[in-house]
């Protein structure tokens, strides 16, 4: 996948690299009473926090898809705070625009 050799890239070019899941999209049943859609950023916040407890000095977040939505928003929800989390900056590849016009796409495949 797209996401994970990107990981393995920065990886090899010396990164310290996080990866998540997001819920229902590892092969694993989301047991969880919440569930990924546009705007959780709960996991990814959680995810950078913990990144800067242990040791992150400049964090960048990057995502795909929805993954790719979910970073803009948390960039958006951060803002300032963003530097005193270490977050220096976020990139997002194929973001779904048309969310629900999509959706209704691949439903009626």
């Amino acid at each position: 996948s797209l996401p994970r050799r990107l990981a393995a890239k920065f990886s090899r070019s010396g990164w310290t690299v996080y990866s998540i899941n997001m819920r229902g999209c590892s092969g694993v049943v989301n047991r969880h009473v919440r569930a990924l859609h546009l705007g959780f950023t709960d996991d990814l916040r959680l995810l950078v926090e913990h990144a800067k407890l242990n040791g992150a000095k400049r964090i960048y977040v990057v995502g795909y898809s929805l993954g790719g939505n979910i970073t803009l928003k948390l960039l958006g929800e951060l803002q300032e705070k963003a530097i005193e989390l270490g977050v220096h900056g976020g990139v997002a590849f194929s973001v779904p625009f048309g969310a629900y016009e999509s959706a209704r796409k691949l439903h009626n495949r």
